[in-house]
């Protein structure tokens, strides 16, 4: 069966995730959820079998995320799937997903989170090297093992706690709401050099070069990909981070992450 996968990812680890499992299904294409920002208000998958990769964001899927799956037209799907990964907690994430994919016209038959290292530095600082190799062996062993309950066409629907449902309905809702105008904590220093890399991975394309600094234009989608990806260090979110190190995972450079903006659709087979 021909698979799509959309994802988003900020820091690489979705876009990891999606390529995980797109080796194990095979004859899978992957289409980066920013790329079809700007296309018609439905999109109709070209394929029978969709999945949707991405990170959680305060106890929830990304705004971004949500908003796309809004607009797809699910009538013949046949098998849908979400994948998150996430490093802290997942809240009702997957449960209040699932509601956008009922309204979007198809329920979620399948739903999976895998841990991977944070990437979220205006939280707390990145862990050491070693935990993230852990982190990182053990979502192989689980990706794989979800790759293989998608082949076989599993169903998992997982149900959120009172809890989780409690901290998705409010930091979820309050971070879609204002997610956009939340670069005004960015910030950058003098060891900015004007690569402009901080430009190119930004999934939003809220990031311009004027004058040789960044210049951030309020549509943000708090991924913190130009803060993590800048080979300076020089972007800063808050005062909290200048002394924290960075993360992205080691095998999604910024030409990788920036490609989830330049895929078009005639590039992908149809179903």
């Amino acid at each position: 069966m021909k698979t799509v996968i959309y994802y988003f990812t900020g820091t690489g680890n979705s876009l990891a995730a999606a390529q995980r499992i797109a080796a194990r299904l095979g004859d899978t294409a992957l289409i980066g959820i920013p790329a079809l920002r700007d296309t018609a208000q439905v999109i109709p998958p070209p394929a029978h079998r969709i999945g949707v990769v991405c990170p959680v964001h305060g106890f929830a899927v990304p705004g971004i995320v949500a908003e796309f799956i809004e607009r797809l037209d699910l009538e013949s799907v046949e098998y849908a799937f979400l994948i998150l990964t996430y490093a802290g907690m997942t809240g009702a994430a997957l449960s209040s997903a699932r509601r956008v994919f009922r309204q979007a016209g198809k329920d979620l038959d399948f739903g999976a989170a895998v841990r991977m290292p944070s990437n979220d530095i205006a939280l707390s600082d990145v862990q050491p090297a070693n935990k993230q190799g852990k982190i990182l062996a053990a979502a192989e062993a689980r990706l794989e093992k979800i790759a293989q309950e998608i082949a076989a066409g599993a169903t998992r629907r997982s149900r959120a706690t009172p809890i989780g449902w409690a901290l998705t309905a409010t930091v979820g809702l309050l971070l879609a709401r204002h997610r956009h105008t939340m670069d005004r904590k960015l910030a950058v220093n003098n060891a900015c050099d004007g690569c402009g890399i901080c430009a190119q991975v930004c999934p939003a394309d809220n990031i311009t070069i004027a004058d040789g600094r960044p210049r951030w234009h309020h549509r943000c989608e708090i991924c913190l990909a130009c803060v993590n990806y800048c080979p300076q260090r020089a972007i800063q979110y808050g005062n909290r981070t200048a002394r924290r190190g960075r993360y992205h995972h080691p095998e999604i450079t910024a030409v990788d992450l920036a490609a989830q903006k330049s895929a078009t659709w005639n590039e992908f087979p149809s179903a």
